[in-house]
């Protein structure tokens, strides 16, 4: 690891994962033959990416591959500005819902359910960079801290209509105030427990609508049915997640963009804790034959990341005002 000015860099990332769903059953549904899910799980991993690079244009940044977890892929993605939340969270599930069909080519239970969460660095959450093989002249990113934690957990509430979004992520989509084919309206539904996130109480379900095809008649019907017809107004999701984050503090943070027109604002006590961030990442610097600098370098993993996590800092009490 290291702490270079990248690690250090105040930023906001918007991780986005697509996962198959109904593959456990898929998977083990024809024991005789020898793994005859292979072709599918590969065109998928292989395919998938790329079906949601093309929904950008070549002087674009997409979305870049972090990593995959089981039958999960997890793309991540710096913001630079609030509208851009909307703009990706339009492809992904643009992309989700033209791949299903392909997936669906194998196995009609097979489909794609999506999440997407935000993380703010380098307080209450950070970049590690880790060198490894002959002389550690390989490298390998990884993300860690609370929000990566609740984004995971958040993920598998996620079903094949429902995209489920944080409760950060929901605030910027609200906070943005044009109204435009790349602006999705978000959904809200009472909360559920997240295990290890905010001790137990409910967590929000937020989420974002990926449409089925005219001809799937049951899940037409069970729309009209069972959810309600239309998504609350924005300036209600709005006010509600700048409430809930006021209210519940860390994990949760209030989002914001240095230099953005709306959420610029950066929550109170984030100079201090970056300097105690800059601070921890000096001791964890090892040197170039790979020893630890100093002894704290040689915490184990899971105290490490106690330690950033703690960076979080007090409970938020302000919320970039939402654009007019």
């Amino acid at each position: 690891m290291n702490g270079s000015a990248e690690h250090l860099r105040k930023c906001l990332r918007l991780f986005l994962s697509v996962d198959i769903a109904g593959s456990t059953a898929f998977k083990s549904s024809r024991p005789s033959e020898v793994q005859p899910w292979l072709p599918t799980l590969y065109r998928f991993f292989s395919e998938f990416p790329i079906q949601l690079a093309n929904r950008y244009q070549s002087n674009e940044p997409s979305p870049r591959l972090w990593k995959t977890l089981g039958d999960e892929i997890v793309f991540v993605t710096e913001i630079t500005d609030h509208r851009q939340v909307s703009s990706h969270l339009c492809r992904f599930r643009d992309a989700i819902s033209h791949y299903r069909e392909v997936v669906k080519e194998a196995d009609k239970k097979l489909d794609l359910k999506g999440a997407a969460w935000l993380a703010g660095f380098p307080v209450g959450n950070t970049m590690l960079t880790l060198r490894h093989g002959r002389n550690n002249t390989q490298e390998m990113e990884d993300f860690v801290g609370p929000s990566i934690d609740c984004g995971f957990r958040l993920s598998k509430h996620a079903s094949p209509r429902k995209f489920v979004i944080s409760v950060e992520t929901a605030l910027m989509v609200a906070g943005t105030g044009h109204k435009s084919h790349d602006k999705p309206a978000v959904h809200a539904e009472r909360g559920e427990e997240l295990k290890g996130i905010l001790g137990g109480r409910p967590y929000p379900k937020l989420w974002i609508e990926v449409p089925f095809r005219d001809g799937e008649k049951l899940h037409k019907l069970e729309e009209t049915l069972f959810d309600p017809p239309h998504p609350p107004p924005d300036k209600d999701v709005f006010d509600y997640c700048k409430l809930f984050i006021q209210e519940h503090g860390s994990p949760l943070f209030q989002p914001f963009i240095s230099g953005d027109s709306d959420f610029s604002e950066e929550p109170p006590g984030f100079p201090e804790n970056l300097e105690i961030a800059c601070a921890l990442w000096k001791n964890l610097v090892p040197t170039s034959d790979g020893e630890p600098k100093h002894k704290r370098a040689s915490l184990p993993e899971q105290q490490v990341k106690k330690q950033i996590a703690q960076l979080a800092g007090p409970p938020r009490r302000e919320v970039g005002k939402k654009r007019r």
